[in-house]
């Protein structure tokens, strides 16, 4: 069964905007996206679902991120630790 893989760029244009470019490139020109066969006392059924593609497969995509969650301030701790151990013997 032929592979079909995809490669994407992508450009963040402000801290909230990206902007990409998709492709997918299949190594053969038939890529079959969904089969099953079943075989049963002289009965069998084959059903093969094809993807019908341009010869170069472009996706553009816009994404953006809008500020969500509420501001919460963080609790400022210290990393010191004592520990009081018992001392060995009598």
């Amino acid at each position: 069964m032929p592979k079909m893989h995809f490669i994407s760029l992508d450009k963040t244009l402000s801290e909230k905007l990206t902007f990409g470019i998709t492709t997918a490139i299949p190594f053969k020109k038939k890529f079959t996206n969904n089969s099953y066969e079943t075989i049963g006392n002289h009965f069998t059924e084959t059903d093969e679902s094809n993807i019908v593609m341009s010869a170069i497969p472009i996706w553009f995509k816009l994404k953006y991120t809008f500020a969500s969650g509420k501001k919460v301030n963080r609790i400022n701790r210290t990393d010191d630790f004592k520990e009081n151990k018992l001392k060995k013997g009598f």
